[in-house]
């Protein structure tokens, strides 16, 4: 069998990336990112957008629907890379140059039989996502390359699934190129490896124990702590536990993102079918799960739209981000539902209008996440009308709302006056009118603003007077790739006395001596980001994070500069202080 064989490394292609990756214009680095790993990617690399615990604190940020259920590798980011050959995989080969190698936590593996409109058609025989490793993130890995050792599935593979936890790196990663040792099969071959599925019959056996004798509610009581995989084990432990610990009391606060490489059109049949008082519902990250080529594959968004009806006048949370199956149809099933508070639609590029000859019935959201979508403006202005206790809204990364700042400004000042926290990252690209960032002053609640690669033609310091005048609440701004920020603007910043959060990146050639004042003029701010804001002349730091600022390692000239900080700057919370010097950025 082996003699078949060829030892090699495959070349593959990324197919699918989650929200938190952004393609960004190359920057000065040893070795871009590959996308064919034999080639040159010249454009384009693919960059985090947050790294470490500090953006856990946003108001923005998914709250866990139940504790026990949370990720204990909090893996939150993921990519998919496919091959053109049938291969073994015995390893992978993360290297340095992304910062990426300590951020691995899990490799899956699927045999991929056909890709029919996006969706990943498997195998009927079982040929599904399979774990060939996991571990926990690695702090500050520091080694050229990361070997993964790989577990042998049983089965040949061409797609591979990694998921990614920024939670203990350092600065922001990017996705690093991959190598991948393998065993590839001939094109002339189709052998497989013996790879027949074990089935494993379930028989309810009837021994009496000392649980059998506690009443029905006390056992819902202790089921209530279980994570959703102890159980749905628990159901097979005897017809007794198996009635308790399916009774739908257990079932109203479903997530489901954890288990994408079970959930298929059934398995949502049959939650719409026995669970009808769903109150918040997470299936996120289907774009590639266990859809069989025997399988309809279009029967996943009807199964989804199904259970979203079922449950309509239950739900009040609901996240679908990464997730292929949400099309008009189910975006318009979404409207039906009353009573929702949180609407999470990113990276969901399937559907283009909320509504389809179907009244919106949703008017109390207080989140709404549509980055990464399609959606119209007259859409969005639409919603927002309609649902005046709006606090949070995240539209970021989406071409189709580019010019129209204004209009939707004008909606939220007039409708959404309770807003929290706006984050529109890389959508309103060079605005032709820089008056309009004026109407930010009208959200007297605003606690985060964020504006990253979003500056206007002319950057104005009267905008962050106006800010920090009628908006004193402001605790994060991110104004990433602001690259026109001048000493005016730096000095208005100086009246925002409860920022805890400044993100800079980007902002290019910022002087030292404005950047040592603004540090003392925020008494409160615990993290900033100065990446390539400084000359590589004046600092000599690289991806330098650190507690306090005693502790950062500095050329002796900078030690001398900031010192000034350490006499003025008697601080309550430890400050956090981001700095890459060096690179250009297209």
């Amino acid at each position: 069998m082996e003699s078949t064989f060829n030892k090699n490394v495959a070349s593959g292609k990324i197919r699918f990336l989650s929200s938190s990756f952004t393609p960004l214009p190359r920057v000065s680095v040893r070795r871009p990112f590959e996308r064919n790993l034999d080639q040159l990617l010249d454009d384009i690399f693919f960059d985090f957008r947050k790294f470490g615990t500090f953006c856990n604190y946003s108001l923005t940020v998914k709250q866990p629907y139940r504790i026990q259920d949370m990720d204990p590798l909090m893996a939150e980011d993921f990519f998919i890379i496919e091959y053109d050959k049938p291969l073994l995989a015995n390893s992978i080969v993360i290297h340095k140059n992304g910062n990426c190698q300590g951020a691995v936590v899990r490799v899956w593996g699927a045999f991929k039989y056909e890709l029919i409109s996006n969706v990943l058609c498997l195998l009927p025989s079982g040929k599904h996502w399979t774990l060939l490793w996991s571990g926990p993130a690695l702090e500050d890995f520091e080694h050229r390359a990361r070997t993964i050792p790989l577990n042998n599935p049983g089965f040949l593979i061409n797609v591979l699934k990694v998921e990614l936890s920024s939670k203990f790196i350092s600065y922001y990663p990017k996705l690093s190129p991959i190598q991948l040792d393998t065993t590839i099969l001939p094109e002339h071959s189709t052998e497989f490896p013996n790879d027949e599925d074990k089935k494993v019959e379930y028989q309810y056996l009837d021994v009496e124990t000392y649980a059998e004798s506690m009443p029905e509610e006390v056992m819902i009581e202790i089921f209530k702590n279980l994570d959703m995989a102890s159980l749905r084990k628990c159901t097979r432990v005897n017809k007794r536990w198996n009635v308790i610990a399916s009774n739908p009391i257990l079932y109203r606060n479903l997530d489901l993102s954890r288990f994408w490489h079970l959930i298929n059109p059934n398995s949502l049949m049959l939650i719409s079918k026995n669970y009808h008082h769903i109150k918040k519902l997470d299936l996120s990250n289907l774009s590639y799960c266990n859809i069989t080529y025997s399988s309809q594959h279009n029967s996943m968004d009807s199964a989804l739209q199904r259970l979203i009806y079922t449950c309509r006048n239950s739900l009040t949370h609901l996240c679908l981000n990464n997730n292929f199956f949400v099309t008009n149809d189910v975006v318009t099933t979404i409207a039906e539902c009353p009573n929702l508070l949180e609407l999470r639609l990113q990276n969901t590029l399937n559907w283009t209008t909320l509504s389809i000859d179907k009244e919106i019935k949703y008017h109390s959201l207080e989140t709404l996440d549509l980055s990464t979508t399609r959606i119209c403006a007259n859409d969005l202005v639409n919603v927002l009308k309609k649902n005046s206790n709006l606090l949070n809204l995240l539209i970021e990364s989406n071409l189709n709302l580019r010019g129209t700042l204004d209009l939707i400004l004008d909606t939220v000042t007039k409708y959404n006056t309770q807003l929290k926290c706006w984050c529109s990252w890389k959508t309103f690209i060079q605005e032709r009118t820089p008056e309009t960032f004026y109407k930010f002053g009208h959200l007297t609640n605003l606690e985060e603003l964020e504006l990253g690669r979003s500056p206007p033609c002319e950057i104005k310091s009267s905008i962050f007077s106006t800010l920090a005048e009628h908006c004193p609440k402001l605790r994060r701004l991110v104004l990433c790739g602001w690259i026109k920020l001048g000493a005016d603007s730096i000095q208005a910043m100086h009246g925002f006395k409860e920022l805890i959060l400044l993100d800079l990146k980007f902002c290019f050639i910022l002087k030292l001596d404005w950047l040592k004042k603004l540090i003392i003029a925020l008494p409160k701010l615990q993290f900033l980001d100065i990446t390539n804001c400084v000359k590589d002349e004046e600092v000599q730091i690289t991806n330098v994070v650190t507690n306090r600022m005693e502790n950062i390692p500095m050329t002796q000239q900078l030690q001398q500069q900031l010192s000034i900080v350490e006499r003025h700057g008697d601080r309550e919370e430890p400050l956090e202080v981001v700095k890459k010097a060096g690179g250009q950025f297209a």
